[in-house]
């Protein structure tokens, strides 16, 4: 297996893997400390504004509300239906986008999107803003009555409600985490079903399709994608597609034992996400790495999520199920279903898995995954 990991936009790559963990554990000790701080000292400075904010909840006369969700892809997906849901509660839903995410809410017609640029020079002003992200904690740009959001310690004091922790320290999915933020700033309890979009196709063809590729630091080695995807191609037709800058694609299409498979597909050229919808939305099952893309996509069938460096906790597909965790070797695999049906799994490696902060992404043990450990799954 080759050992030439990307190691760009991690920071201190020149220090030993060791000492990256130990900086690491103390920017959590640290994060933790601030968000205690924030509890103990903030919360009670708060309280006025936040029982106010409350009441007029109560009163239904927050009219017009602000969503940040200008971050990525998958954040956008995660949080579709938690954005659909307030709109049943306020007149007036717009959400923060950026560039990279906004087509994501065309998804909903209820919503406007809009942008930092527009709200500035619109001079639109809201009566809640909800910093779904954190970085509008100290914006003034944005003129608003009200703003809730997520622990961010000490900056907590610009919040007019916030929830007793991050996502990171709260142990819960990003739904369920959310849910229990709208539920403690604004005494908001939403019903979030797990079900597919509504252009979800039931009847599915024998057929596998794995989306290669993803960050540099998160994704896996050109062997371990060739080791899948064989293995796949061992079990039925197998469709491969790669991510925007085709690096294990341009590897894939020179490989004979690739290319003379009669059961492996490439989708050569990066691809938009709705073009990949129609495949996913025919294939019996989807694999991919957690992502933007991963996101988007597993709402359409049954899937498979590998984890690298990344905790699964917060970011597993929503499904209202318990999940079950089995050890196989030194290998994770979990599962859940959907209420529709689909078979969830999530497969990652028995590791230390706190978050990297960029410290820690390129963590080889993480990539060193046996796919052969997953043809004890039933669609594989």
């Amino acid at each position: 297996m080759s050992n030439n990991y990307n190691k760009s936009n991690i920071r201190f790559a020149f220090l030993p893997i060791q000492v990256r963990l130990i900086l690491r554990d103390l920017l959590l000790f640290l994060n933790y400390l601030n968000m205690q701080f924030a509890n103990l000292f903030i919360r009670p400075l708060k309280r006025k504004e936040a029982e106010k904010l409350k009441d007029e909840i109560k009163k239904g006369t927050i009219k017009r509300v602000l969503i940040n969700r200008q971050d990525l892809i998958g954040d956008a997906v995660i949080s579709l239906k938690i954005v659909d849901k307030l709109t049943s509660y306020f007149d007036e839903v717009y959400v923060l986008v950026s560039d990279n995410n906004s087509f994501i809410f065309n998804e909903l017609h209820s919503v406007k999107k809009v942008k930092v640029n527009e709200i500035i020079n619109s001079n639109m002003e809201f009566d809640l803003i909800i910093d779904l992200i954190g970085n509008l904690t100290t914006d003034k740009r944005i003129k608003s009555r009200y703003k809730i959001g997520m622990n961010r310690g000490i900056f907590s004091i610009f919040y007019s409600n916030f929830y007793l922790w991050n996502l990171t320290e709260s142990k819960m999915q990003v739904v369920e985490f959310y849910n229990e933020l709208l539920k403690y700033t604004l005494g908001i309890e939403l019903e979030i079903d797990d079900l597919p979009p509504s252009d979800f196709k039931k009847e599915k063809k024998d057929q596998i399709f794995i989306l290669v590729g993803n960050k540099p630091n998160r994704n896996l080695p050109y062997e371990k994608w060739k080791e899948l995807i064989l293995l796949s191609a061992s079990k039925t037709k197998t469709i491969v597609a790669d991510d925007s800058d085709q690096r294990i694609m341009n590897k894939l299409s020179q490989d004979k034992d690739i290319t003379e498979n009669k059961n492996i597909e490439l989708i050569v050229g990066p691809k938009q996400l709705k073009d990949l919808v129609k495949i996913t939305n025919d294939s019996k099952l989807f694999i991919a790495l957690d992502g933007g893309a991963e996101h988007y996509l597993e709402r359409y069938t049954n899937s498979i999520t590998i984890y690298t460096c990344i905790d699964q906790t917060g970011w597993h597909p929503y499904t209202l199920k318990e999940w079950n965790y089995s050890i196989i070797d030194d290998h994770v695999l979990g599962q859940s279903e959907t209420s529709a049906g689909l078979k969830k799994y999530v497969f990652y490696k028995l590791k230390d898995r706190k978050p990297c902060y960029d410290l820690v992404c390129d963590y080889k043990k993480f990539k060193d995954i046996d796919f052969n450990l997953l043809k004890s799954l039933s669609r594989f």
